[in-house]
């Protein structure tokens, strides 16, 4: 609804779309058909924008929980069972599958993979990280890449899932570099810390920083 003045009447006047249409057409020469097509694609388009963020808030809701649990494990026995990483990650792929994200964002989810399988296998032939954690970096790539208020399509939210998966690394291993220096001071044991929590930190620290961005 568009709201318009007449000169030397101060009353508003209502138009609906139809003669909007008609005055673009008759205005700009634009035809009722192309100014209909336009605003529907515009809907489709704000539609979709809105289901993919619902999608990515459920996808790292979940994430977490996964985290949560494996982060137990590690903690009690510095092992995350193998089925446990496995039911992760069908559970992540069934509920990117659920929610269309992965149809709608498969380029992100393909680079998301494949910058966490790199980095891991790199990281595991150092003897920075064990197995355990290079699964739980592409279970995480597969249920929720990029961030809760991601770009949507195209390749700025490709470059954006490569990012974010080099940002949690990065953060796990700092958040546990200071965890075992704090722990070498405090007990005067040389003990290698439990990465899970350290990535379960990481991906809520750049998730809730990305989710106070669109508040």
């Amino acid at each position: 609804m568009v709201t318009a003045g007449v000169a030397g009447d101060h009353s508003p006047q209502h138009f609906s779309g139809t003669q909007c249409a008609s005055w673009f057409h008759s205005h700009l020469g634009i035809s009722i058909e192309v100014y209909i097509l336009w605003t529907g694609v515009k809907g489709w388009f704000n539609t979709m924008s809105a289901t993919i963020q619902v999608a990515r808030v459920i996808g790292a809701a979940v994430a977490a929980a996964f985290l949560t649990v494996t982060s137990v494990s590690d903690i009690r026995t510095r092992k995350v069972p193998n089925r446990v990483v496995l039911v992760c990650g069908v559970c992540g792929l069934g509920v990117s599958l659920t929610t269309g994200a992965l149809q709608t964002l498969l380029a992100s989810y393909v680079t998301s993979v494949l910058v966490a399988l790199t980095m891991g296998l790199v990281l595991y032939r150092t003897g920075t990280i064990g197995g355990g954690d290079v699964k739980l970096l592409i279970v995480i790539a597969v249920t929720s890449p990029g961030t809760v208020a991601g770009m949507t399509v195209g390749a700025d939210a490709v470059i954006e899932a490569a990012l974010i998966v080099l940002v949690e690394t990065l953060l796990m291993l700092a958040v546990g570099a200071i965890w075992w220096k704090a722990s070498k001071i405090v007990t005067k044991q040389d003990r290698t810390p439990p990465l899970v929590p350290m990535l379960l930190i990481s991906f809520l620290v750049v998730q809730g920083m990305a989710f106070l961005q669109v508040l």
